[in-house]
C-alpha cells in the first residue's frame, strides 16, 4: 500500500524553485472554462436576456420520458464551481506546473469544448 502512495507522490505535487511561464494548455484552460462559463449561464439559465429560450424553456416545451427533472439542472453549478477553481489554480505559478496539471494535458480543453457544443446546440 506504502509503495502505491510513492508512486502517486510526483504527480500530486512537486517543489518547484522558479515559476514555470504559462503555456498554451494553461490559456486554453482559462479560455475555454471562460466560453463554457458563458454558454452554459448566459445561454443556458439566462437566454442571453431573453434573445433565446433557456434550457428550462426549451426543456418544457420539449418534454420527453427521459427530460430530467428541474433539480437535476442545480448539479451544474457545483461542477461549474469546481472547474472555475482548477481553471484559476492551474494559471497560479505555485500550481501551473505541476505534474497532475500537466498530466491532464488537453482533456480538460477537449472536456470544455464539448460541454459547451453541447450546451449550444441542445439549448
Amino acid at each position: 500500500r506504502e509503495e502505491n502512495m510513492n508512486n502517486l507522490e510526483p504527480l500530486l505535487y512537486v517543489p518547484q524553485r522558479e515559476p514555470s511561464p504559462l503555456n498554451d494548455i494553461n490559456y486554453l484552460n482559462a479560455v475555454t472554462y471562460a466560453a463554457h462559463l458563458f454558454v452554459s449561464w448566459g445561454i443556458g439559465i439566462w437566454g442571453l436576456n431573453g434573445i433565446l429560450d433557456t434550457r428550462w424553456k426549451i426543456t418544457q416545451e420539449f418534454e420527453t420520458l427521459v427530460t430530467p427533472a428541474l433539480w437535476a439542472y442545480y448539479l451544474w453549478a457545483p461542477i461549474l464551481i469546481l472547474e472555475g477553481m482548477f481553471a484559476i489554480a492551474q494559471l497560479l505559478p505555485h500550481y501551473r506546473n505541476q505534474p497532475i496539471i500537466q498530466e491532464t494535458g488537453y482533456l480538460f480543453f477537449y472536456c470544455f469544448v464539448l460541454q459547451t457544443a453541447w450546451t449550444f446546440f441542445f439549448s
